[in-house]
């Protein structure tokens, strides 16, 4: 699930780039998201999130801010402040500490495969009313993620398909330019007092 995560926080700093063409209504609502992300600082995305063949909906959260990223689910909680990476696993009260490197499944690096390979197209509207559109390899094959915009322009949801069945993200709300506290991209043993901590440096 953290890869999954981290994939809409790639997919969200993708947007954020000028690399995307596509059909002009996707270019143009991939735009003007690019717009609003690009002159703003840092990144919250609030969402809910279901898994293939889960009929329960959970809560998440994603921070961004350069090469620093938060993602909290409720099952775990990855933090990395561009140098190191904290994964904590919340079942099993475990603290995994690794160093970022070229193999690391960073929202930047997801960004940067996604930048070089994605295309958009427009697909049409759902049965809400959302602007569907789904993302393509420059091969023209699908990516089997779709995206879906409201009547504002505003992105809505986020779905994967795999074979089990459909990853779904519902964007709830996007902050901007949040006042982050030292150490917030950090792992803060405070607020994992009876954690295990397994160093993997």
């Amino acid at each position: 699930m953290r890869k999954h995560i981290q994939i809409i926080a790639g997919i969200l700093l993708l947007l954020a780039s000028n690399a995307m063409m596509g059909q002009d209504k996707a270019s143009e609502l991939v735009n003007n998201l690019s717009k609003s992300l690009k002159k703003h600082k840092n990144t919250e995305v609030i969402f809910t999130y279901q898994s293939p063949g889960s009929s329960e909906a959970k809560d998440g959260q994603v921070f961004l801010q350069n090469d620093a990223y938060k993602i909290i689910l409720e099952e775990q909680h990855t933090i990395s402040d561009g140098n190191l990476i904290w994964t904590y696993l919340v079942e099993e009260e475990e603290m995994y500490i690794s160093k970022v490197d070229e193999n690391s499944d960073s929202p930047v690096q997801l960004f940067t495969d996604l930048e070089k390979e994605s295309t958009p197209k427009l697909k049409g509207t759902d049965a809400n009313g959302n602007t569907v559109i789904e993302l393509y390899d420059n091969r023209g094959n699908s990516m089997d993620i779709t995206l879906k915009f409201d009547k504002k322009g505003d992105l809505k949801r986020l779905e994967m398909q795999y074979e089990e069945g459909t990853l779904v993200f519902n964007i709830t709300d996007i902050k901007f330019d949040l006042d982050f506290e030292d150490g917030f991209f950090a792992f803060d043993e405070k607020a994992y007092p009876n954690v295990d901590i397994i160093d993997m440096r």
